[in-house]
């Protein structure tokens, strides 16, 4: 299945394109382009060499030493280029949400339901899913274990039973409605409407809406009451693969093809949400995908402006950079080689009170946060060459 965004880049100079791009491209792959990066790279003794690789459904690549230098890039040209008339997409994958996308998902969806402390009672059910690996991008690990299934499990049934539990949790899920028996159809529609659609990044189908009502009021087997009708319903919402997979399966088909599809505005929300913020769109993507503005040039420029102001971008952005230069996989210094020893002189590696480490990450840090948020430049000058 190819996914493409019925939208194009803005044409207006930013100086956060540089990280937003970044990010946006490594998490999503949105067109396949043909480049050319040369230099910075190993290439053995004596040679430089040209990396050549084109995106989308897979990479290919190669690595020739040609004992040349190779010109170091200076323009988002000299990465490479795409097709004049926009290329293709590559065919977009299934993926399941990141862990760190899992945990947040079930944490804001009870937040934005009034259920802030149900979400803390299964912080510990949350902590239990399986990280993913850090040998690459977290959120392009998409293996699926039985511990993800049963821990899935766990937070459904565990959300399910704490939101239920007293009335006034009840009524901050469902309404006052969701107390009376037996559960009214218009209370279960208006809850799939609220919390359903919340949960699943969109307005539920006519299949799902079917199901749900057989879990609410069906005899196989019948709740007791509204409110195990309300539990149930939530468990169900809960271990769709909807809710715990990125799917894109509702766009509009492109030339008469139906591998090639525009992205429909919830599709568009739910990935300016999980690229930016790791986490489900808030009330203003999902209005902005109700009402179609999001399907547009204008309405897309206008939510990409409001979701990378938000703090979280910050956080986002940062994880990126944490992953890609595999901070986390630091050990330590092998601090008795003789070449450590001769660089660190003077210095007070391994002293108390001295975190050398830390400090470096913190200066990458700062330094990509300036790039990013207070000052433009080019690669060249914040990556590779000293400034002009």
């Amino acid at each position: 299945m190819r996914a493409v965004p019925p939208y194009r880049a803005s044409r207006r100079p930013r100086h956060r394109t540089l990280a937003a791009l970044a990010v946006f491209a490594a998490a999503w792959g949105l067109i396949a382009c043909n480049g050319t990066v040369g230099g910075h790279h190993d290439t053995g003794a004596g040679g430089s060499g040209t990396v050549t690789g084109t995106g989308g459904s897979g990479a290919t690549g190669a690595t020739a030493g040609t004992g040349a230098s190779t010109p170091i890039p200076t323009t988002p040209a000299a990465f490479g280029t795409c097709p004049s008339n926009g290329g293709e997409p590559g065919p977009s994958p299934l993926l399941k949400l990141s862990t760190i996308q899992y945990r947040n998902t079930v944490r804001d969806l009870l937040n934005a339901s009034g259920l802030s402390a149900v979400a803390t009672e299964v912080a510990p059910m949350l902590a239990a899913i399986p990280d993913d690996s850090t040998v690459a991008f977290r959120g392009l690990d998409s293996r699926i274990s039985s511990d993800h299934i049963q821990g899935y499990f766990n937070v459904a049934t565990a959300v399910a039973n704490a939101a239920t539990s007293t009335s006034q949790r009840l009524t901050s899920l469902a309404g006052s409605c969701a107390g009376t028996s037996p559960l009214a159809a218009s209370c279960l529609d208006a809850f799939l409407a609220s919390f359903g659609k919340r949960a699943l990044r969109r307005p539920l189908d006519a299949d799902e809406t079917a199901l749900m009502k057989d879990v609410a009021t069906g005899k196989s087997p019948a709740p007791a009451n509204a409110t195990e009708a309300i539990r149930n319903v939530v468990v169900m919402l809960l271990m769709l693969p909807r809710f715990a997979n990125h799917l894109e399966l509702a766009g509009t088909p492109i030339s008469g093809r139906t591998d090639y599809l525009a992205l429909d505005p919830y599709e568009i929300a739910s990935r300016l949400s999980y690229t930016f913020w790791q986490t489900l769109p808030d009330d203003a993507l999902l209005t902005a995908a109700a009402d179609g503005s999001l399907g547009t040039d204008a309405g897309f420029n206008t939510q990409l402006d409001r979701v990378f102001a938000d703090p979280r971008t910050r956080d986002t952005i940062w994880q990126f950079w944490n992953e890609w230069m595999r901070f986390e996989s630091f050990t330590g210094f092998a601090s008795d080689r003789p070449a450590f020893k001769a660089l660190a002189t003077g210095e007070n590696v391994g002293v108390a009170g001295h975190d050398h480490w830390n400090d470096m990450v913190r200066e990458i840090h700062d330094l990509t946060d300036l790039y990013t948020w207070t000052q433009s430049g080019t690669p060249a000058q914040w990556a590779w060459v000293t400034s002009p």
